[in-house]
């Protein structure tokens, strides 16, 4: 360390810090930073001493040093370490105590109050003290914890500044502490630059109130003795102390108190004084609020006559009537259209108005602008805006999706602004919306259907909370949607469901109402591999389009309607978790009477050729009715112009897609590395975390090409998942033919006991010797060579595997 010292000595203290070791170089700026460095480089050239380039760090916004990190905003300890003294256990005696308290003291300059939290800890530390566990250790633990995983950056101070020091002192804890502060210049308020605190004495807790309130002052004086000049300046929230005449009260005091005064002159600060509503220098985490939950209660009403037809709410239309006069620019067009004006010889409407009154009618007190009923005041435009997007027929659905049900029967001016403006405002969906990421590999997608129901979509919505519905439990969700009209069904089921049951279910609900699809697109699950449910699908003349392993990018219709399940439900469960079965009719409603951005259509019209009637639709008058023949003739000319509109939407999206995406060079014979998102259904061992594992395995090579974006890989004997992998999980592993073959790394992941159906192959002998053992449950194609070793209780499937190779 001293050679280091002596080597940095002309730069000490300007640009550098020295620790053992190791150099720091800060800089103000980037050009000043340039100088710095090659200074610092210069000064160990001169010294004959050299840098490891590999432990270097040039030219960066943010380090750590010393176990803290450093950057812009201040210094912090690091994460890692907060999190280790959050996870603390109980203390069981008085040494597990003292480890924990001296642990956390590491932190104690950036926790304001630590000694008042730590006070009941503390105490349990006198001598002749007897260890006892009470709820108040336990709630100071507990708020230590929190409070030093809750800890804010503390500031980088300018030491030709100004500083502020705060203290206050607790009565209650018999403590006192402080702030030293410092204003920023960036942004014009106070940084916390460091906390300290202690425990009164017992000699100390006997002094006057004010004597307290005084002692901590000189105490955080004297802690931060360094950073005081005349220019400092020292709070206090004790009223008394602001009378308080430094060099009149000096003659009267004694003791204590007239030392106290004769250092406070000494350092010349200026003692002020500051209310306690004021005095709150928590930082900002500890100081934030607990959030509240918002409980909206949502009551629908709906009044029936014996009659069958529903009727507009006339409460509503009369509001609509009376807001006309409150909204400048109904009220014109009101008086523009009524009789009286028109009869009078007035001035010119506005032009912006002139254009909207030539569609313009008045029908009993209503406006209509091209036969949609005209909405005045925001509280009314909210008021349908939510029941047009927050409700469960609804689906808190997306800015263009509420506003096509909108526009469908109402009208105001700057219509789609307003849902503009609500929209990304809805706190169901800031909280439960996912942002949606980046597709990768080229995209591949599927040819569009001739009719409805030709082709479907099936997947599974699982994890769902476990509840008794008609009859039985159940925990997911069968998802099927027809590719064409893009109308989902949501089918509550069991995780545990078998083939067969899938198959009832997709009769009863698909088949039995829109007939037998040609053919069902899904992912590679368990419950289609099924060779049963492969049958199934043979004899019914479909054909069954696998999606690549690990990558369901050609069912990704089911992808996003599961997403959009998941998102909806959480807008709508989240506080009765078990009513989520009952939400599916009305949520399968909010999404087929919603326009598609790919149809521009809704799902309800591609299908019957008319769109579904909603409670909003009823306040506007009935429509005319259209004659048999013209629906008929509509229909097929909206068929029609979906498909078109599908196949555009494919090319765009292709198109659109592949400019952010790259085309896979992967050949057979290559060397590639797999992503670990791949093997995420198998879980880790309980002592492994994602965050520290290996992030690419392998390498593995590749035996042949499947399909367009997908490669099949040479995996090792113990991989049990399918080998046809996604481009997207692939990178280049670059190998030489002159290189020994390069070491696999593959995961290690918790062991499953995996059921063997029959042995079907062998190969190699000795210690390479393999089985090809057909797992039960999958089929043959997913079969996997593995070792002896793996196969200890699967004795007899080898044994009758040998015997069926000696009778050949």
């Amino acid at each position: 360390m001293r050679l280091i010292t002596l080597a940095m000595r002309p730069a000490l203290g300007r640009c550098v810090i020295v620790f053992i070791d190791d150099i720091l170089v800060y800089s103000r700026t980037l050009a000043q930073h340039v100088k710095d460095v090659k200074w610092v480089l210069d000064l160990l050239r001169a010294n004959n001493l050299y840098v490891k380039i590999k432990k270097c760090e040039f030219f960066i916004n943010s380090t750590h040093f010393l176990g803290f990190v450093i950057d812009a905003k201040g210094i912090m300890p690091e994460r890692l370490k907060l999190e280790l003294i959050r996870d603390w256990p109980d203390p069981k005696d008085l040494h597990e105590l003292r480890i924990f308290l001296g642990a956390a003291n590491w932190v104690r300059k950036f926790v304001r109050g630590f000694a008042s939290i730590a006070q009941p800890l503390t105490k349990a530390l006198k001598k002749g003290m007897k260890f006892k566990w009470t709820e108040e250790m336990k709630t100071a633990f507990c708020s230590l914890k929190e409070a030093i995983i809750n800890i804010t950056s503390l500031y980088i101070p300018d030491p030709e500044r100004p500083f502020k020091i705060f203290g206050d002192m607790s009565e209650q804890r018999n403590a006192l502490g402080g702030a030293l502060m410092q204003q920023d210049p960036c942004v014009g308020w106070l940084r916390p630059v460091a906390f300290a605190s202690r425990t009164l004495t017992k000699e100390e807790r006997n002094y006057p109130i004010r004597e307290k309130e005084l002692l901590a002052a000189i105490f955080l004086l004297k802690y931060w003795r360094p950073y005081v000049s005349e220019t400092t300046t020292v709070w206090t929230d004790h009223e008394s102390l602001k009378t308080l005449d430094l060099t009149a009260s000096y003659a009267e005091a004694r003791g204590r108190v007239r030392r106290w005064m004769s250092f406070f002159q000494e350092l010349g600060v200026k003692l002020k004084y500051l209310p306690g509503a004021k005095n709150t220098l928590a930082d900002a985490l500890s100081r934030r609020p607990p959030s509240e939950k918002a409980h909206a209660a949502m009551g629908c009403e709906i009044c029936l006559q014996t009659s069958s037809r529903l009727l507009p709410d006339e409460e509503f239309l009369q509001k609509v009537r009376d807001g006309y006069r409150e909204d400048k620019f109904f009220r014109d067009a009101l008086f523009f259209l009524s009789p009286r004006a028109q009869g009078q010889k007035r001035e010119e409407p506005p032009p912006f108005l002139r254009f909207r009154l030539s569609h313009m009618e008045m029908r009993d007190g209503l406006l209509y602008y091209k036969n949609r009923l005209a909405i005045p005041t925001k509280k009314l435009q909210r008021n349908l805006i939510f029941e047009c997007h927050d409700v469960p027929g609804a689906g808190h659905l997306a800015i263009e999706k509420t506003y096509l049900r909108l526009i469908e029967d109402f009208y105001w001016p700057n219509m789609f602004s307003s849902v503009a403006a609500y929209v990304p405002r809805c706190d169901a969906c800031l909280r439960n919306k996912q942002a949606n990421q980046k597709p990768f590999g080229l995209l591949q997608p599927l040819p569009v259907p001739a009719r409805p129901y030709d082709s479907v979509s099936m997947d599974f919505v699982c994890a769902l909370p476990r509840v008794h519905f008609q009859g039985e439990w159940v925990d997911s969700v069968l998802t099927v949607v027809d590719r064409l009209s893009k109308r989902p069904h949501w089918i509550p089921c069991a995780t545990t469901i078998t083939a067969e049951g899938a198959a009832h279910l997709f009769y009863d609900h698909i088949v039995c109402s829109h007939g037998l699809p040609l053919e069902i697109v899904s992912d590679r699950d368990p419950r289609w591999m099924a060779e049963f449910w492969r049958g199934l699908h043979k004899l019914a003349g479909t054909r069954l389009m696998m999606s690549s392993s690990g990558h369901p990018q050609t069912d990704g219709q089911s992808e996003i309607y599961n997403r959009t399940l998941e998102t909806m439900l959480r807008c709508f469960c989240g506080d009765h978790q078990s009513e989520w079965p009952k939400l599916l009719p009305s949520l399968e409603f909010a999404c087929i009477s919603s326009t598609h951005s790919g149809l521009k259509a809704t799902p309800h019209a591609v299908l019957y050729g008319f769109e579904a009637r909603t409670f909003p639709s009823l306040l506007v008058a009935g429509r005319t009715a259209t004659a048999a023949e013209d629906f008929h003739l509509r229909r097929q000319a909206l068929l029609e112009e979906v498909k078109e509109r599908l196949e555009r939407a494919n090319e765009e999206a292709k198109r659109k897609a592949d400019q952010k995406r790259r085309e896979a060079t992967f050949v057979p014979g290559d060397w590639v590395l797999v992503h670990r998102k791949f093997f995420e259904s198998e879980r880790l061992p309980s002592e492994r975390k994602a965050k520290l594992s290996h992030i690419w395995y392998g390498p593995f090579e590749i035996d042949k090409k499947v399909g367009e974006v997908s490669n099949e890989l040479m995996f090792p004997a113990g991989v049990r998942k399918y080998p046809v992998v996604h481009v997207s999980y692939m990178k280049a592993y670059p190998v030489s033919p002159e290189d020994p073959p390069p070491r696999v790394l593959l995961p290690r992941f918790e062991e499953a006991e995996w059921e063997v159906d029959r042995v079907v192959d062998m190969r190699g002998k000795g210690r390479t010797l393999d089985y090809h053992v057909v797992w039960k449950g999958y089929s043959e194609t997913e079969a996997t060579w593995e070792p002896p070793e793996n196969l200890k209780n699967a004795k007899d499937a080898i044994k009758a595997f040998k015997e069926l190779r000696r009778l050949r």
